[in-house]
């Protein structure tokens, strides 16, 4: 709605470091905010603030958990990232994206993000908890009903219109990155490698870009393992079955490739199947490519 697209946003930081004791450093940025969350502003800015609940999901580069806030009781998904495990400079500019993405980003079809906490060890994305299951779990299962298509079908095309005004590709639309509020709302999630495309209002600078870019760019001068992928070889992100022709090709692409993979998660939706198939992914890239779309499940 055009308040949610309206509400303020605000940042908050705080800078700790001991050399005799090597304390890390922290930061913690707020934004979508409600009144609630104000009292912030009185707490050790910490991942220390939250009590562990228990394990969510486990991805490549750390975990997702459930936590609830000490003061309030209130529960949040937090996606940890361990930076240790990231050796990749095109990863670390992903991280970058994501952490201003999140900061940027306040819409009821997004999964908001509350809090941003960085340590030289971590880096924490305190996260709206969702509840219910995820989109692929019910396709797994059986048709839904045609209503609930129509309703998951306009509140993801409203994520991808919001998204896509606030200059943002999510890249990564498919089943497993719609979730279900406690409510039975669907929203969009994990922006991994969503990325912030060019044009004149993408200049704007987000709340905290010098505070983000400070503790990354020590990530990349510190660490003499980083290495970078983008030299002979440009790296493919995103989910094969959902990805555009121009994304195969390592063309030039921009926020009409996020209305692809809309359009085959429709077509998921429908027949619990998906368009393009294959016996190997080679096949599956060419129907991708020459748009080859399996008719018969319709």
């Amino acid at each position: 709605t055009n308040d949610d697209i309206n509400k303020s946003k605000f940042a908050i930081s705080s800078y700790s470091r001991k050399e005799s004791s090597k304390e890390a450093t922290i930061e913690i940025y707020s934004s979508n905010a409600n009144e609630n969350d104000y009292q912030i502003l009185n707490m050790t800015p910490s991942i220390k603030n939250f009590v562990f609940i228990h394990h969510i999901a486990k991805g490549g580069y750390g975990s997702v958990d459930l936590y609830k806030k000490k003061s309030t009781n209130d529960k949040y998904a937090i996606k940890t990232i361990s930076m240790d495990l990231v050796n990749d400079k095109d990863q670390i500019v992903l991280l970058q994206n994501e952490t201003k993405i999140f900061n940027e980003i306040n819409s009821e079809p997004i999964v908001k993000c509350y809090y941003t906490i960085m340590e030289e060890e971590n880096l924490y994305f305190v996260t709206e908890y969702m509840p219910g299951r995820d989109l692929l779990s019910f396709l797994n299962s059986t048709v839904l009903p045609y209503n609930t298509i129509q309703l998951i079908a306009a509140e993801c095309l409203m994520g991808i219109i919001y998204l896509h005004s606030k200059n943002i590709i999510h890249k990564d639309i498919k089943p497993e990155n719609v979730v279900i509020s406690i409510n039975g709302h669907f929203k969009l999630t994990d922006f991994g490698i969503s990325e912030i495309f060019n044009s004149e209002r993408s200049k704007n600078k987000f709340l905290i870009d010098n505070k983000i870019d400070v503790l990354f760019d020590r990530k990349l001068s510190l660490d003499s393992t980083i290495s970078s992928s983008s030299g002979n070889a440009k790296k493919k992100y995103g989910t094969l079955y959902y990805m555009a022709p121009e994304q195969l090709n390592e063309e030039e692409s921009d926020s009409n490739i996020d209305f692809w993979a809309y359009g085959v998660l429709l077509y998921e939706l429908f027949t619990l199947k998906i368009p393009f198939e294959g016996k190997t992914q080679k096949e599956i890239e060419e129907n991708i490519k020459k748009r080859n779309i399996t008719y018969e499940y319709i």
